[in-house]
Parts: structure tokens; sequence; C-alpha cells
């Protein structure tokens, strides 16, 4: 996704000492994939397209919510809003705007759907979960404490109504929030967390079955299944990549650190769809960006692949639909796919 893309070319810095440059990886949580990529040709058909040149509404959308009717929510960071298209890709509503009162957003750069088929939103810049029905209507504000809440980078909403939220705090990453109380964090199920940089640590997460949720690395070469704040198992993507490698610049008394190279995206985006999880690889594969890596959720199985009917900056699937943005061109365009028949 394009906030991803940004965030990993920036480097950051704070005060230090010395002059010098050195280069950091961390260990690999799996040495190699799980087997060979098999993709299968879809075919589909197109239901509806938003966007484009005479589009006034979407700025710079960066990531896509399926809702159970087929409807599909978006998240415009750069405008502090989101939006419901409806199953037939017209506009319902829209909600949000630059600000700290009702109805109005800091910095939300997540978000996922609920079980009554509405939205909650994490909005780090006013620490609060918005929760807004299907119709656009708020329904409340849950407060969280701000040194706790940081930066949230993802929003997995559980059938029980709990909510995972996947922050920057370095030992502590996943948050569950459970009605609108902050609970204790979620156990880290790797001890390579505790070596890793932050530019390293971005991930997607997402809500299975049953209060399932996954957390997938965006730029590494595994993911993790989780029951609430339970770690359950770890399994390798298809395709091996390895974490980034960090530089690590000391000089004039401050440190900086950046990317050694652009990474191999292992999951470009990721979505879960019932008990199977789909990834958008970017990695080394010729079929980067123009496929979806499927998973089953329940024992780590790498399924197939399937082809996409276009290059997705991000993606959300539901049923037998796909909805794919598309950021390449000078305005954002999104477009909803049926898959006709059964892949071959």
């Amino acid at each position: 996704m394009i906030r991803r893309r940004v965030l990993l070319a920036l480097s950051a810095t704070v005060l230090g000492a010395a002059c010098a440059e050195m280069r950091g990886g961390t260990p690999a949580l799996y040495t190699e994939g799980s087997g060979v990529r098999t993709v299968r040709t879809v075919a589909y058909d197109t239901i509806w397209s938003y966007g484009g040149v005479r589009d006034t509404i979407l700025g710079a959308p960066t990531r896509l919510v399926a809702a159970p009717d087929n409807a599909l929510y978006v998240l415009d960071p750069m405008l502090q809003q989101v939006v419901r298209l409806s199953p037939a890709g017209d506009l319902d509503w829209r909600w949000g705007s630059k600000g700290e009162g009702p109805g109005e957003l800091g910095n939300v750069r997540a978000f996922d759907v609920t079980p009554d088929g509405g939205v909650v939103l994490a909005d780090s810049g006013n620490c609060r979960l918005v929760f807004l029905s299907p119709e656009g209507v708020l329904k409340r504000e849950d407060t969280i404490i701000c040194t706790d809440f940081s930066l949230v980078e993802g929003v997995a909403a559980l059938s029980a109504g709990d909510v995972v939220l996947d922050t920057n705090r370095p030992a502590d990453p996943w948050i569950l929030v459970s009605e609108g109380e902050q609970e204790d964090s979620v156990k880290v199920p790797w001890s390579g967390f505790t070596t890793m940089h932050f530019l390293q640590r971005y991930g997607n997460v997402a809500a299975s079955e049953n209060d399932k949720w996954v957390f997938a690395f965006e730029a590494g070469n595994g993911w993790f299944t989780f029951e609430a704040d339970t770690p359950l198992e770890m399994f390798p993507y298809v395709e091996h990549t390895e974490f980034p490698e960090i530089i690590v610049n000391r000089r004039d008394n401050r440190t900086s650190w950046r990317l050694a190279a652009r990474p191999a995206y292992s999951a470009y985006d990721m979505d879960v769809w019932k008990d199977t999880m789909y990834v958008l690889p970017g990695g080394h594969t010729a079929h980067r960006f123009r496929v979806l890596d499927m998973y089953d959720v329940g024992s780590g199985r790498y399924v197939h692949s399937q082809t996409l009917p276009d290059v997705a900056d991000s993606f959300a699937v539901t049923g037998d639909r796909v909805f794919v943005l598309d950021n390449r061109g000078l305005y954002p365009q999104i477009t909803s796919f049926r898959r006709k028949g059964s892949e071959r």
C-alpha cells in the first residue's frame, strides 16, 4: 500500500553519538518458503468502477474493506475520511474530516468492518476508536490512553465485538480492546520481535472466524495466527523473502536509519475471508501485484494462487467478489469484479 511504501522509504533520526555506519539485519523467522507457487487463471466480470478523472470524493485512498453485503468501505487518510460505496458502486456516504471534535479525525491510518456491517476506525491523533453504523451514523467513541495507544497501523474487528490494534510499539505491538476497555497486551509469539527494527516490523492484520486473527509480515518471511489475545501458530509464505536490511548512520550526535534496498514485499496487502487468507505478493515472482496467494488460516497450508484482473495497490475480498484499488494513474480507481465460474 502507498502508506507503507512512503513509511518504509523514509529515514528516522534521533539524538545519538559517534560517527559511523553499520548494517543490521534480524533473525529469520523461516529460511525457505513452504513450496512452489501454483497460479490458477480466473475469469472476472466487471461489476462497477469508481473514481478516475471525474471523481471529486477520493483524495489518496490506501485501504479497502468489504462489507458482508458486498458494499465497500474505503479509507482516505489524506482527507481523514471513510467512504462507503454501495454493492452497485454508488456513493452511500462519506464521514470524517481533519480535527479534534465530533465527526472529526486526527490521524486515521487503519480501520475494519465490524460484525454489524459498520466500521471501526483507529484515530491515533485523538486517541480513540470511532464506531460507525452501516448507515454512516456515529455509534460511539472509545478513548484509549495515548501513551499505550501510539500509532495504529492495523485493525482487526473480531466476531465477539473485541478489537485488535496493531501498533508501532516495539515491545508489545498488539493491543486487545474489549467492551471499550484496553486489555493486556497480546503475547509476542516469536523471540525475533525483540531484535527487530521498526522499519522491519510492518505487517497487516485481519480477522478470521471464531475470534481468530492473523498478523502477516509485509516485508518478511512468515505470518502468525492468534485467538483473541493468545498466539496459536506461525507459518512461512510460499515464496521466501528476507527481512529488509537496515543501515544505521551515526554522525554529529544524531542517529538515522534507512533500508539498504527496496524490500521484496512478501505481503504487500492482505485480507481474510472466512477461514482463507489472501495475500498480494510483491516479492521476486513474475506475478507480483497480479495474483493472490491463498492460505488456510487453520492449518497454515498454502492452497494455491489465483490471478487478479488487474495490477492492485490494495484489495478486499468477500464471497465471489474482489475489489481492487489502482493508484498508478493521476487519479485513484476502484473496481469491483465478480469471479466467473471456477479457476482453471
